[in-house]
């Protein structure tokens, strides 16, 4: 396989596994591609940010070649953003002035954390948090941030304890972590896709 078709082929891929957090942002991706193609996709305008952040994104120029690419392969038309969505939807549903009840969309401001995760509030000032792991990450032994019920919604991780025990927790399924002291976990993203946890604190 030619250098040039593993580079069309991985720029078709990040656009089709691309997201975006708010209306009008540059599609992202995560960066599980080799560096030598993340590279040269950035040297050619393709891609930016890819020697910084655990992300990168799709420059006007890239969503214009991968559209091209796609239609060239005959793959259906998709747009960017639209999969590999990692952050899930926030759906608020009020009653408003009109005593009517509403719906409304809401998009959580996510922030990079520095070890392969990012962070988002939930509900302002309430404490519960939306967290979102890249597939691969490990974090070594550690205790739980505080007492929180974990409740995933896409993704999987595994968690071993001391006595060598290891539990797959995955998407319908509720941790409860209360080990603040001690040894602590070590925990490893298995998923095929970034692990997206909300995290509720107890009381």
């Amino acid at each position: 396989m030619s250098d040039q078709l593993m580079r069309d082929l991985s720029l078709m891929l990040m656009y089709l596994s691309s997201w975006t957090e708010h209306k009008g942002d540059a599609p992202r991706f995560w960066k599980g591609f080799d560096f030598d193609i993340l590279n040269h996709l950035d040297d050619e305008g393709l891609i930016a940010d890819s020697r910084h952040a655990k992300s990168a994104y799709l420059t006007e120029a890239g969503v214009r070649r991968a559209r091209e690419l796609l239609a060239k392969y005959g793959a259906p038309r998709v747009e960017a953003g639209q999969n590999g969505t990692p952050g899930p939807v926030i759906v608020h549903l009020y009653a408003g002035v009109d005593q009517r009840s509403h719906f409304e969309d809401l998009e959580l401001r996510f922030q990079q954390q520095g070890d392969r995760s990012e962070s988002a509030e939930l509900i302002a000032d309430s404490g519960m948090l939306v967290r979102r792991f890249e597939t691969g990450r490990t974090n070594p032994w550690h205790h739980a941030p505080g007492r929180y019920a974990v409740f995933t919604l896409r993704g999987a991780v595994d968690i071993e304890v001391g006595d060598g025990s290891v539990r797959r927790i995955g998407p319908g399924q509720v941790l409860i972590a209360e080990d603040v002291s001690g040894q602590g976990h070590e925990t490893r993203e298995v998923g095929p896709e970034a692990r997206v946890s909300v995290f509720v604190p107890l009381p």
